[in-house]
């Protein structure tokens, strides 16, 4: 049976993502996403399933930097529509709620109802962990902000459904793995990047040209720039398009020109979602 690994605890939305991937796997929990992908590149687990960016909240912080500096790669993206719930133990009711707990994300995306209701925002670790801790204090005027999943797992009960603030909001993991994954499908294909460009001027522009040149989509880039002392500026880039093709291989090709290092992380299909 597949090891797959996710960050947090069981209830999360990590969890849930990494439930609706794997159905049929052993699902492992980690603390943190360094824990994660330690586990993944040192052979604990199969695959990890990790957020990288939310349609609210925007990129998860060091998600892509990790990819990169463990040496792992992309296999697959998947989006879960987050419908955050009010959980509270099966004794409490609506009206004894006082205080909310959950993880910061959680708490920002539901501020409207926290607002709306004047409840007393209380940061969690984790929106599921943030269930757990009513359960051991039997707490009687105090809520949670989480899944259903959690509830479930938890034996709480669901004051109220969709409470953030945005009915679309949106969560995109991506599969990592050990080993590099080219898509052998050419149409409805998403290519990850990761490159570092040369000390020279114009080098970001110049290196994009190609793409441009050869009429190739750029879905997202990303910057990070070391706060070291001459760190240099690592690229995270996602185009429409597999590196077997001829026409990205140009623009790969052009890219490498202006780059100190470039690594493929992996070619995958594109998910209805977008």
């Amino acid at each position: 049976m597949k090891k797959i690994g996710y960050q947090g605890t069981k209830g999360s939305y990590s969890h849930q993502a990494s439930l609706d991937l794997f159905p049929q796997a052993k699902h492992l929990g980690f603390v943190s996403f360094d824990a994660l992908t330690d586990a993944l590149r040192d052979g604990a687990i199969d695959m990890a399933v990790m957020p990288i960016a939310n349609s609210t909240a925007g990129r998860v912080s060091g998600s892509h930097n990790l990819i990169y500096e463990k040496d792992l790669y992309i296999t697959d993206e998947y989006f879960l529509a987050v419908k955050h719930c009010l959980i509270a133990n099966k004794t409490t009711c609506r009206q004894d709620i006082k205080r909310v707990f959950s993880h910061p994300q959680a708490l920002s995306q539901c501020s409207e109802f926290i607002h709306k209701n004047g409840l007393e925002q209380v940061v969690w670790s984790d929106t599921a962990e943030s269930v757990k801790h009513l359960t051991e204090q039997n707490s009687k005027h105090g809520a949670a902000i989480a899944s259903e999943l959690a509830a479930q797992i938890y034996g709480c009960k669901i004051l109220k459904r969709n409470i953030q603030n945005k009915k679309d909001n949106t969560t995109r993991f991506v599969v990592l793995s050990r080993s590099k994954k080219i898509c052998v499908k050419r149409d409805g294909v998403i290519t990850s990047i990761f490159y570092i460009t040369k000390n020279i001027p114009a080098a970001l522009y110049k290196s994009l040209g190609g793409f441009a040149t050869e009429g190739i989509n750029l879905i997202t880039i990303e910057s990070f720039v070391p706060m070291k002392r001459n760190g240099k500026a690592r690229f995270y880039l996602e185009f429409e398009g597999n590196p077997k093709d001829e026409k990205v291989k140009r623009a790969l090709s052009e890219l490498e020109f202006y780059a100190e290092e470039m690594r493929v992380l992996g070619s995958y299909i594109e998910r209805k979602h977008r």
